[in-house]
């Protein structure tokens, strides 16, 4: 009787699953996986849920620094072409707010910090919304492609104005009629989240889950086949001779050069 008890009992033991120390641990770093992600979707929530606010107009106008952006000159704006210059101006316009009505910044200059002016340019079309932007045919006509290079080596178009003399800038005060709506109840979530996500240092954990395996490429290398690859220097010879290969990177004179420098050094050495 007893041994059919301690056979039975052996029966049920290894018919349940017990975890070994590689499963248990590879389910503790799924669940703070899931959790994290779970995390970071609340966040994304009660953010969009807090930027998404209605706006609600003021009582009275107020004014909050000033706005700088350009206009057309008194010549081109009581001409016939006034519309014309306008629809340009609406592509190449660029707006820009400040505290300060001159438009300056500090810049330290000989050990000293003094206010230098902003600059402030026409906006450049670049080549991708060149093609949607509403201009007629004369309107782009107005353009000049400019082709420059930028820190990754690659060549970018744009398009910049011709006559950028019948426009000027102005400066005007920054009027406010409307603002945010506060939702209470999102900003207080949205901050529980935040320090929550950097009192436990989750933030390398939440990039790391929303990468997954994802290769932050900015440029495919293409991969050339070399034709001297496996080849003796006869081969590669009668290969250059018959002018088999054409077209390729690298050259297959430089490979076979390779190759024969290679073979000449090292009957040198076996001759020394």
């Amino acid at each position: 009787m007893d041994d059919y008890f301690l056979n039975q009992s052996a029966v049920d033991t290894a018919s349940l699953r017990i975890m070994d120390k590689r499963r248990k641990k590879r389910r503790i770093k799924a669940g703070h996986q899931k959790s994290v992600i779970r995390l970071e979707k609340q966040e994304t929530y009660w953010n969009e849920r807090r930027w998404n606010t209605t706006y609600i107009p003021l009582k009275e106008p107020v004014q909050r620094g000033w706005r700088r952006e350009f206009y057309l000159n008194d010549e081109t704006a009581r001409g016939k072409h006034a519309a014309f210059f306008e629809g340009i101006l609406e592509a190449v316009n660029r707006v820009e707010y400040s505290n300060d009505k001159h438009f300056t910044r500090k810049k330290r200059k000989s050990g000293k910090k003094v206010r230098v002016p902003i600059p402030q340019y026409l906006q450049e079309i670049s080549s991708c919304y060149w093609k949607r932007v509403t201009l007629s045919d004369a309107q782009r006509q107005m353009f000049t492609a400019i082709t420059r290079v930028n820190k990754r080596g690659e060549k970018v178009t744009s398009y910049a104005f011709n006559e950028p003399w019948r426009l000027v800038l102005r400066v005007k005060p920054n009027m406010l009629t409307h603002t945010k709506q506060v939702d209470t109840e999102a900003e207080k979530r949205s901050k529980e989240i935040s320090n929550k996500i950097e009192r436990n240092i989750l933030r390398p954990a939440m990039n790391k889950a929303r990468s997954r395996g994802t290769k932050y490429s900015w440029k495919e290398v293409p991969h050339f086949k070399n034709p001297a690859w496996r080849k003796t220097v006869i081969q590669c010879l009668n290969m250059i001779n018959n002018e088999k290969i054409t077209n390729h990177y690298p050259p297959i004179e430089t490979a076979a050069r390779t190759i024969a420098g290679r073979f000449v050094f090292t009957c040198f050495l076996i001759r020394a």
